[in-house]
């Protein structure tokens, strides 16, 4: 039997800022969230290429680890790639942390930034990531 989430996306822009450079995914085969880097250029646009081109790959590019991380590292480039077509967002950036259901039944978590992933097992939250 193959694993599925059940999740969904929601955002908050909180009291200290006056725009959410949030972007999110839910579904049945991975949970995701890049939050933009505060204070740099057009963090939401950074947020949501990332979150786009994960999103893009469907099920398959979480399959097993290394195709994971392949799939991230290409995310990352094009980011890269809006910086030398548009050089006003130099400094964009985007933290960004994921579970995904790998081929194999088990979860993979990627993590970049300081946005935390939490367990929560038995009404106990622990931090996963740092």
């Amino acid at each position: 039997m193959a694993l599925r989430f059940d999740a969904a996306a929601a955002s908050d822009i909180g009291p200290h800022r006056s725009t959410n450079q949030d972007a999110a995914y839910a579904s049945a085969w991975a949970a995701l969230v890049a939050d933009g880097v505060g204070g740099g250029p057009s963090g939401d646009l950074a947020s949501a290429a990332l979150v786009h081109r994960v999103v893009a790959g469907g099920p398959s590019a979480a399959a097993e680890p290394q195709r994971l991380a392949d799939h991230l590292r290409v995310a990352n480039w094009d980011l890269r790639a809006h910086v030398e077509r548009e050089p006003e967002l130099a400094g964009m950036a985007t933290t960004f942390t994921g579970v995904f259901a790998a081929a194999d039944g088990s979860v993979l978590l990627a993590h970049s930034g300081d946005s935390r992933a939490y367990l929560l097992r038995d009404g106990e939250l622990s931090q996963q990531t740092r």
